[in-house]
């Protein structure tokens, strides 16, 4: 079992986002450095320039240590829970 983490398309946001929209993710989406952006205009800009630099998708949250810019989360393995054994259940 693999667990994927989401991403945010920068291309999608581009297309689809209106100007409200823009405003609203000014919330949840921080630079790196972890500032906010001051307006959504400034964020449309940066999505613009990341695009422009070959950047298709940025992470969703702060957890993925298996990340591209062009694919989203490449995966993280999930170790499978083995069901009991027939032996450990008590017959009666």
């Amino acid at each position: 079992m693999t667990r994927f983490h989401m991403c945010q398309s920068v291309r999608g946001a581009l297309t689809n986002w209106s100007g409200k929209k823009w405003n609203e993710a000014t919330e949840w989406i921080s630079r790196s450095d972890g500032s906010k952006f001051a307006t959504g205009e400034e964020l449309e800009h940066r999505f613009q320039e990341m695009l422009d630099e070959g950047i298709e998708v940025i992470p969703v949250g702060t957890d993925c240590d298996n990340f591209c810019p062009k694919d989203g989360c490449r995966g993280h393995p999930i170790p499978e829970i083995a069901p009991p054994s027939p032996t450990s259940q008590s017959t009666k």
